[in-house]
């Protein structure tokens, strides 16, 4: 039996993290900040990574998509002008559109019910498709302890030439969902999996600054179930490091399908890799080959 949806949850390698939207207060650079577990945690929102993911597909073979980003002058440009084609093109298909559009004259017909009412305007029209792909914020792994790195411009000095911006030593989480059923060519998940292994800068410094969001550890599903099995299932162990453990005591008492998971970036043969390869969940040293793994059920599936 096919299914449904396929889930992710990508946890980073460790680094450190700085100005990712190109914000500040005064003279401070800025992180995005969420409170979690009561806690200060830093953040950086889907559309970012969205964004990364839309960029490597078009890196990965630009013909496919319809939506070009430009990186001389930072500007999307579209191949073919109002065209929205997801069964030709695949960012239209896994990222979806919206086309809406003013009526282009005071005169054009209203579409009513009924006689006309006075004083009403025309229509425009909208042309849209939901994105079968959720992504959500990626969160730190650690709180953030106030961290700042210190600087000063090259240009002349006065008042404004110090600055400081918030930096964090951290791995991010993020999740992310797809609906299979809805895509028009199941195929282009696979293309999705290629960018989530090896995605373009997610954000920057002005571009400048390096952080790494390919997965250093990867859980992923396929599943029937509407909601997002593990949407967040990594937890800060002390002294550093990470654990599922909330993932493994879900899975222990069955309310997630030891059979739908895959975990890519732990030793099956020690600690928490052990314990889920014990409960049947396929458990497999690299993030590559759990990549591989749900790509060979997916064509199993359809």
């Amino acid at each position: 039996m096919s299914k449904r949806y396929l889930y992710l949850a990508v946890l980073t390698g460790q680094g450190c993290a700085s100005n990712n939207r190109g914000e500040s207060s005064g003279n401070t650079s800025l992180l995005q900040h969420v409170f979690w577990n009561g806690l200060d945690h830093t953040a950086v929102s889907g559309c970012s990574i969205r964004f990364s993911l839309r960029l490597g597909i078009q890196y990965a073979e630009a013909k496919s998509v319809n939506r070009v980003f430009n990186e001389e002058n930072l500007q999307w440009k579209y191949r073919e002008d109002d065209v929205y084609d997801h069964e030709k093109f695949v960012d239209d298909d896994l990222f979806g559109y919206m086309n809406a559009k003013a009526a282009k004259a005071e005169g054009e017909a209203v579409e009513t019910e009924g006689p006309p009412k006075r004083g009403a305007k025309p229509k425009g029209t909208c042309d849209k498709r939901r994105s079968p792909l959720s992504v959500n914020r990626a969160i730190s792994l650690e709180p953030y302890q106030g961290e700042l790195a210190f600087g000063t411009s090259a240009k002349e000095k006065d008042k404004t030439s110090l600055f400081n911006a918030e930096c964090h030593t951290t791995r991010f989480q993020y999740p992310l969902a797809l609906n299979l059923s809805d895509l028009k060519n199941p195929d282009r998940a696979e293309k999705l999996l290629v960018a989530v292994l090896d995605p373009p800068p997610v954000g920057g410094c002005h571009s400048r600054y390096l952080y790494s969001f390919a997965p250093e550890v990867i859980v992923l599903g396929l599943s029937n179930r509407h909601s997002h099995p593990f949407l967040y299932p990594f937890d800060r162990v002390r002294g550093g490091g990470f654990s599922l453990c909330r993932l493994i005591a879900r899975v222990k008492a069955g309310d997630v399908e030891a059979s739908e998971l895959i975990v890519g970036g732990l030793d099956p043969d020690k600690g928490e890799g052990k314990e889920l390869a014990e409960l049947k969940v396929s458990v497999v040293p690299g993030v590559r080959k759990a990549v591989e793994t749900v790509r060979k059920r997916m064509g199993g599936d359809h």
